[in-house]
């Protein structure tokens, strides 16, 4: 649809708005394409859909959405200059917030399992097992509080553990996670925070700049 209105609006500058919003709504039929990724296709790679989730169904697609969002800004700032000056000043923007919270998984394309949540689960997971093959029943929090110390993160050296009351909260934190692919959650976890703190504030951002501008400028209200 946004193709279409773009194809029979007579105003170049309107255009691109609704290719940019086409862009991101074609995003959609991604989702749909990644049924095949695993099973039809890359059958050998075992983390094809993953990174395929990662960098199309997430980065991509919220690249797309920040790239409409602030052009549509910057259009309306910056009505009269020209389209390359505008998707300029939109890259910049939208790159810079974008590298700052998608880096992680091009430096690292795994960086999802190697979070402090899924190392401390893979510990766990561990104790678990041993304490099943030991004991013969599934361990409780307490019983794996036992067990395991687990690292405290927050030392840069990486020799500091947990205390007690510290490691016991933490462990009543994970275990839900142990049972079935609840650990996904956690895999996941900080691509869905990333996206939304990058949603979320580059949004607010334009709303913050469209107000002061209509607010300063009064014949600005006849640009959107």
């Amino acid at each position: 649809m946004s193709f279409n209105i773009a194809k029979k609006e007579p105003v170049k500058k309107n255009k691109l708005i609704f290719v940019n919003f086409g862009l991101f709504f074609s995003m959609s039929i991604s989702g749909h394409l990644g049924n095949f990724i695993g099973t039809l296709m890359f059958q050998e790679e075992p983390f094809a859909r993953m990174f395929y989730d990662q960098f199309l169904c997430f980065a991509a697609y919220f690249f797309t959405l920040a790239v409409a969002i602030v052009y549509l800004t910057v259009d309306a700032l910056l009505r009269e200059r020209r389209s390359a000056l505008k998707y300029l000043i939109t890259f910049v923007v939208v790159g810079t917030f974008f590298g700052y919270y998608y880096h992680p998984y091009f430096l690292d394309p795994k960086f999802g399992y190697k979070t402090a949540d899924v190392l401390d689960l893979k510990a766990l997971d561990d104790a678990s097992n041993h304490f099943r093959e030991s004991v013969g029943r599934t361990p409780t929090p307490e019983d794996l509080a036992g067990k395991i110390h687990l690292q405290d993160w927050s030392d840069p050296y990486g020799d500091k553990t947990l205390s007690s009351q510290e490691n016991r909260d933490r462990i009543e934190e994970i275990y839900p996670y142990l049972e079935g692919n609840n650990y996904l959650i956690l895999v996941w976890k900080p691509m869905y925070m990333n996206s939304v703190y990058m949603s979320v504030l580059l949004h607010r951002i334009c709303i913050r700049v469209l107000r002061l501008s209509i607010h300063e400028r009064p014949t600005a209200r006849r640009l959107c």
